[in-house]
């Protein structure tokens, strides 16, 4: 888990990525966050603390009702057996309990689903002879809510009123609250060219949604997340650090928001400065030795840097990227940060380069 310019990141090893991680990452309105790894569904608590939630569990997808209840499957296989697959759908509670709301059955999920609105309908992709959106009503009716091309959809997520964004072979697509289906993207990526293998499995990962409801993909091979308009405008909203990828992930709390905003004035920093100032590892205790005042100066000398190097298409521009780098450096170098930690913090201050010129830009 990461936390980068307000994006709550779940992060797996890009080896992972091809085996079919989990997505699922919620969070109730108490603040708790709730993830999964397909081995069970972790619980990080406001202050911090890490724990199991629901052990045991195989699960790529999960959901929150708005009275703080989550939703998962466990799904297992069982070699040598009439009907080797098998599913359940489990639901943990505020207190902590936890009960099964589909008991175990033979086969996979095919008529209940994590997406959801506001209202509690479940949206999910039938993959018949012909690919459809069905739709179970909270009467538990189930309907066909929208027909198109599709050809592999994957992962979908709801805004509040019913509209679908999911991803299509590369293609994010949206479904409208009445079934009528548009394109977004034609071919999601931050490459140019595009590649070919933009259409592959898993190239893409978990779908989310910020208060204005623009999409954030987390485009898995290529290590990053890239936030899409109503336009369709692309843009990089952070990246990860190999062998790490993206696989799902939240917009942060406003109250979190507020928080850093605080922290800033306390520190003296304008946000993009204590951006860069928590990439330089301040709680390390080698980097701690350094003093508030200097790591306050190094986080404003790379923000002017940053502004005064970056060019509009820098991240497209290896060269760019190279001068930049040893610019940081340099900066680091000059201020006596610890040799053995500078290679981590320049990736760290490139990354969030990458979220702080992007939002320049469109500023």
């Amino acid at each position: 888990m990461k936390i980068l310019q307000g994006i709550l990141m779940l992060l797996v090893t890009a080896t992972t990525v091809a085996a079919h991680p989990g997505w699922g990452i919620v969070r109730d309105s108490r603040g708790n966050v709730y993830f999964t790894d397909t081995k069970q569904v972790w619980r990080i608590a406001p202050d911090g603390s890490l724990s199991v939630a629901v052990p045991d569990v195989h699960t790529h997808e999960l959901c929150v009702d708005p009275a703080d209840n989550i939703f998962g499957e466990h799904l297992w296989y069982t070699a040598g057996a009439r009907q080797p697959w098998r599913h359940r759908v489990w639901r943990l509670r505020p207190d902590g309990t936890v009960s099964d709301v589909i008991p175990s059955r033979a086969g996979f999920l095919t008529d209940y689903s994590f997406v959801r609105d506001r209202d509690g309908n479940m949206y999910w992709a039938d993959r018949g002879p012909r690919t459809v959106i069905r739709k179970r009503s909270v009467n538990g009716r189930i309907t066909t809510h929208a027909l198109g091309d599709f050809r592999a959809v994957e992962r979908m997520v709801a805004t509040p009123d019913g509209t679908l964004f999911l991803m299509d072979a590369g293609r994010l697509r949206r479904v409208s609250p009445n079934g009528t289906v548009s394109t977004v993207v034609a071919a999601l990526s931050s490459k140019r060219p595009t590649p070919s293998e933009v259409s592959s499995l898993n190239y893409h990962m978990g779908l989310w949604l910020d208060s204005q409801h623009q999409v954030y993909v987390a485009a898995a091979a290529e290590g990053l997340v890239l936030r899409v308009s109503d336009r369709g405008e692309v843009v990089v909203a952070t990246r990860s650090v190999a062998p790490w990828a993206p696989s799902g992930g939240l917009i942060a709390l406003a109250k979190d928001m507020r928080e850093a905003n605080t922290r800033g004035e306390k520190l003296g920093l304008t946000e993009d400065e204590l951006a860069f100032y928590d990439a330089l590892e301040t709680n390390d205790s080698a980097v701690q030795v350094l003093g508030d005042e200097t790591l306050r100066a190094i986080a404003r000398e790379l923000v002017e840097t940053v502004r005064n190097n970056a060019t509009i298409d820098w991240t497209l521009r290896e060269n760019v990227r190279a001068q930049l780098r040893v610019l940081v450096k340099r900066i680091l170098r000059k201020h006596g940060y610890p040799p053995d930690k500078q290679e981590k913090a320049t990736q760290t201050v490139l990354e969030q380069a990458e979220v702080l010129s992007a939002q320049w830009a469109a500023a």
